[in-house]
């Protein structure tokens, strides 16, 4: 019975590790989107 969990436990782990990226990434994502605003804003304005 314990071989189930092993895989679950191993599924969330990559799960997690998919939702939580890297800083470098998480950084990378955050210029994109406060660029992508900016550019909203300014054709909205």
């Amino acid at each position: 019975m314990s071989r189930p969990r092993v895989m679950m436990d191993n599924t969330t782990g990559i799960i997690q590790g998919f939702l939580t990226p890297p800083p470098s990434v998480r950084h990378r994502v955050q210029l994109s989107v406060l660029a992508y605003l900016q550019t909203r804003s300014i054709t909205v304005a």
